[in-house]
């Protein structure tokens, strides 16, 4: 069982997923996935999949969050979520980072089985690779790109986590449809109004969007990150590997 621990941020070296530096999938030298310039999407949302936080996220949370979203933005919100947001006949790995590069910032539904899972770890450690670039978290500037939600836990979230004012779901996280008729939901849309309200500050003030950076000398075939939580090598995921258990 992995011991989760405070790793150090990911360094200036990884690039390939940061979010001003994508990297695209080459054949023969030439690109062959086509990505828009520019931000496509105004959050990723990095959760996981299993029961309950996967119908968690899909049924309770994700239908307000959006619309409270839009309307704190004044605009329809776009929230990149890979159940939906990734079609038949595309790849995972590449259409993933599309959309994190992509994606203005990052909404992080956290718990202690979160940072075990690769897939959430990668997501991530692109927002903490654009954050170290960018000169997010610092004392001139402690603002970050990615929002945490708490829904279970948190005294075993590795150091990064702990060290960022997370919203604090737990009391909102129950599963099936007697949550939506309880008292409580009143309190859980109240609270993410709030949480809405800080994501569209972010949103708005999100940095330029650059394209620098996109070839990464591998042929993006790998995403050659590092593990926010152990600082170990980021899962390797080939373009023609077989569509994953994500688990996030």
């Amino acid at each position: 069982e992995r011991r989760l621990a405070a790793g150090p941020r990911p360094s200036g070296t990884l690039g390939e997923l940061a979010g001003e530096t994508p990297a695209l999938p080459t054949t023969g030298g030439c690109t062959d996935l086509r990505i828009m310039m520019g931000y496509q999407h105004d959050v990723f949302l990095s959760y996981l999949h299993e029961k309950p936080c996967g119908t968690w996220v899909v049924e309770h949370f994700l239908p307000y969050f959006q619309q409270f979203l839009g309307n704190a933005l004044n605009r329809p919100a776009s929230v990149f979520l890979d159940r939906t947001g990734i079609h038949l006949g595309q790849k995972w790995p590449a259409r993933l980072r599309s959309a994190l590069a992509h994606s203005r910032c990052l909404v992080g539904v956290w718990s202690p089985l979160y940072f075990h899972a690769e897939w959430c770890q990668c997501e991530c450690a692109v927002m903490l690779h654009r954050e170290a670039q960018l000169g997010y978290g610092t004392a001139q500037n402690p603002d970050g790109l990615m929002i945490g939600v708490k829904v279970n836990d948190g005294i075993h979230f590795p150091g990064f986590a702990q060290d960022s004012q997370y919203a604090d779901f737990e009391g909102y996280f129950f599963d099936g449809p007697a949550f939506a008729q309880s008292p409580l939901h009143v309190e859980f849309q109240k609270a993410i109004v709030a949480l809405a309200n800080d994501v569209a500050r972010i949103v708005n003030g999100a940095p330029k969007w650059s394209s620098r950076g996109q070839s990464n000398g591998n042929n993006g075939h790998r995403w050659n990150l590092y593990h926010p939580v152990t600082g170990r090598s980021c899962i390797g995921i080939h373009r023609h590997a077989a569509k994953p258990n994500r688990g996030c």
